[in-house]
């Protein structure tokens, strides 16, 4: 799955928190991506069941392994 990064991502996610709601869960862009979180850190995301996911991570490699599904957030956590 392709990800969204740096600004790209933070529009989308800010697009999907304006929207939520006032439009039905499919009608959102079914995505999950990351960007630098301007007080250190990354904020990753992940909407491709419809239901965003927001989570504040410490590095970059982790932001993008959990927002591609490829670790779960407990696994994020204790990794944290």
């Amino acid at each position: 799955m392709d990800i969204l990064t740096g600004e790209h991502a933070k529009t989308t996610l800010a697009a999907i928190q304006a929207t939520e709601t006032h439009i039905g869960e499919f009608d959102r862009p079914f995505v999950a991506g990351y960007f630098d979180n301007p007080e250190g850190g990354y904020i990753a995301f992940d909407n491709t069941t419809g239901n965003c996911w927001i989570e504040d991570v410490d590095e970059r490699e982790k932001a993008e392994l959990w927002a591609k599904g490829e670790i779960s957030t407990d696994e994020l956590h204790n990794l944290q």
